[in-house]
């Protein structure tokens, strides 16, 4: 996830994002045999979801992209940008001699989401979404106006 510090904006000024990583990630599997290739794992995840993920050892900053806003007025914005991730515990058997179990964390190719949010707009001038919401309440000052949105239907 993408997820910079809020950028005081003037009116009538453009906004280019520094797209800082958030916690990033890997997309990887953990065998508990060492035997299992993680490209069986993620094919045979990917055939499972009907979706296409992330191949191994991609990384979210790879994710990372390029955007700017125009403002008329007086704004104090945070972008953010986040994936769909998928983290499951999984069981392969393929006979009765080659069974593994592991760990895999990955996220759908496609599923980028990318918006900012105004700490200083009040709640219905932002996004409704699960990232908008973490975005305010990571990184929205304390008393911003924006942050009144948490208490209208909880935390991210």
């Amino acid at each position: 996830m993408v997820l910079d510090d809020p950028v005081d904006v003037k009116p009538g000024s453009r906004l280019e994002v520094e797209s800082k990583l958030h916690e990033p990630k890997e997309s990887q599997a953990t065998d508990s045999s060492g035997s299992l290739s993680q490209r069986v794992v993620f094919r045979s995840l990917s055939q499972h979801l009907g979706k296409e993920l992330a191949k191994p050892g991609a990384s979210t900053s790879d994710e990372k992209r390029e955007m700017s806003a125009d403002f008329k007025e007086k704004a104090q914005a945070v972008y953010y940008r986040g994936v769909k991730t998928v983290s499951a515990t999984y069981t392969y058997t393929c006979s009765e001699t080659v069974k593994s179990s592991g760990k895999v964390f990955t996220w759908e190719i496609g599923s980028s989401t990318t918006g900012l949010v105004d700490c200083l707009a009040e709640p219905e001038g932002n996004s409704q979404s699960r990232l908008a919401r973490m975005a305010i309440s990571e990184r929205c000052p304390h008393d911003a106006p924006a942050r009144k949105i948490l208490n209208e239907k909880g935390k991210p």
